[in-house]
């Protein structure tokens, strides 16, 4: 099973943009989150994985900030 592994890198970052980004991004399937000093690191399976979606909460968090992500695709090891 890949994964796709998004880097959010959010402007005027604090941790509750990031906790407030991390429940949002759950709610449309993403399963672990790593915050860091740009942002946020998240996982998704690539079968779920949803550009607009993704887009969509970044457009209705109730904080106005500017969000830019970047992603990759993690392939699977046995």
């Amino acid at each position: 099973m890949n994964y796709k592994e998004l880097s959010f890198i959010i402007q005027e970052q604090t941790e509750i943009v990031a906790d407030i980004l991390s429940a949002e991004l759950a709610d449309i399937g993403f399963e672990s989150f790593i915050n860091n000093e740009e942002g946020l690191v998240a996982y998704i399976n690539a079968s779920l994985y949803d550009e607009e979606k993704i887009y969509q909460v970044i457009e209705n968090l109730p904080i106005k900030t500017n969000i830019s992500f970047s992603s990759i695709e993690i392939e699977s090891k046995n």
